[in-house]
């Protein structure tokens, strides 16, 4: 358990508590850190939801909550995090929709949200990240829809992974745009239908294009 004494180290600029075994929710102390950059609390057993609360850590860069067992609805106050540049939170149980409010993260480089059970649509405001690196929604059943052709704004993406989703319609030829890209994932979502684009086959560094098991 992380104790509620933690919000007496308000001068708290880090904080990586990783691979402890720690179960229970996070204490609302954790909230009141309000200089935290950094915190990692990967791989553990801790619970509960994300309380909106968080929206308070204003110097936030760095959230990695991967691999644990939180649930609820991601809280839109996540878009108060302007200077985040790394939001992980792979392998939870995080459900509802991916909050609009991401997209006023300008600073992310790095959103990795697979493996929970968000619902809905990609958001369109994904595409406002314009300097994001590093896209993973793989393995959110509800995650539905078209691939939105916005994404090919997004020109900084380095890796972009989509599999195993609900998604539906064709590959959006925009990708074509992206051409920093070098991983481009889309497997197992088997309403995606029609050809691989060529612009995305002649992306001038892509490595790895993974479309098996798909429409």
């Amino acid at each position: 358990m992380i104790p509620p004494s933690i919000s007496a180290l308000s001068h708290m600029s880090s904080l990586s508590l990783q691979s402890l075994k720690l179960e229970g929710t996070m204490p609302d102390g954790l909230w009141d850190l309000v200089g935290l950059r950094t915190l990692e609390l990967t791989t553990n057993s801790l619970s509960g939801c994300l309380s909106p609360k968080i929206g308070k850590l204003h110097c936030l860069e760095t959230l990695n909550l991967s691999y644990n067992q939180f649930d609820g609805s991601l809280p839109e106050e996540l878009g108060n995090l302007k200077e985040m540049r790394v939001l992980r939170i792979a392998g939870n149980r995080f459900s509802g929709n991916i909050p609009e409010s991401i997209g006023n993260m300008k600073q992310l480089k790095i959103l990795d949200l697979s493996g929970n059970r968000l619902l809905g649509c990609v958001a369109a405001s994904l595409c406002q990240l314009r300097r994001l690196e590093e896209l993973d929604l793989s393995r959110n059943r509800g995650i539905s829809g078209c691939i939105p052709s916005g994404i090919g704004l997004m020109t900084e993406l380095l890796s972009l992974c989509l599999i195993g989703m609900d998604l539906e319609g064709e590959i959006p030829r925009e990708l074509g745009q992206l051409t920093r890209l070098t991983h481009l994932a889309l497997s197992h979502n088997p309403k995606l239908r029609g050809e691989i684009p060529a612009e995305v086959k002649q992306l001038p560094g892509l490595c790895l294009l993974d479309f098996s098991l798909s429409g």
